[in-house]
């Protein structure tokens, strides 16, 4: 089970980091990201958000094992077929699919940050060249460089950690995910029989 989370964490955080691109654009939940995909001896478990419904496949080599579906209004399907569920494994699985949206929207939060301080540290970079040629002018000196440059690398490692902080919290928010996800395998025996999940 820790493994299929610890799977679902690095596809959400693929899904945040590659959607840093997006900027300016609208995000929606019901946007698609696919084949996130985690290698564990034989069997590949690949993510899919289609359409809100957050997709999860289990594959032995070529062959498929199974599908867990769960949708935005909170039904559960198992190799296409519905599972009838009772409030509490529908309230299980209500919690399993918003931990989850609740991690990618993060996910793609820190992935939007990580981006934004990727271009602070090149512009340091640049920053530094351009005090090269300050070097020349005789009312800036070595000491001068370093402070200009210290200040603004200062900033930046304040972001990253704080950066870092948010990536613990998902962490947090992981461990969640995973105790929903053994007590829905407690109580939801189909989910539990697939034996991978």
């Amino acid at each position: 089970m820790r493994i299929l989370i610890i799977t679902l964490l690095t596809g959400l955080l693929l899904l945040g980091t590659a959607t840093t691109s997006l900027a300016g654009r609208h995000y929606d939940r019901r946007g698609d990201f696919h084949h996130n995909h985690f290698s564990n001896w034989d069997e590949d478990i690949s993510f899919d958000l289609d359409d809100g419904t957050l997709i999860i496949t289990c594959k032995q080599g070529r062959r498929e094992l199974s599908v867990v579906e769960f949708t935005e209004d909170y039904k559960l399907f198992i190799d296409g077929d519905e599972i009838e569920l009772n409030d509490n494994q529908r309230e299980l699985v209500r919690e399993f699919y918003d931990q989850s949206m609740d991690i990618v929207d993060y996910a793609k939060e820190i992935g939007w940050e990580g981006a934004k301080i990727g271009v602070e540290g090149a512009k340091l970079g640049a920053k530094a060249i351009g005090c090269l040629f300050k070097l020349l002018s005789p009312n800036y000196d070595s000491d001068d460089m370093e402070n200009e440059i210290e200040r603004a690398a200062e900033n930046i490692e304040e972001r990253a950690e704080r950066l870092e902080e948010k990536a613990e919290f998902i962490e947090e928010m992981v461990e969640d995910l995973e105790d929903i996800s053994d007590d829905m395998c407690d109580k939801i025996p189909k989910l539990d029989r697939l034996g991978w999940f």
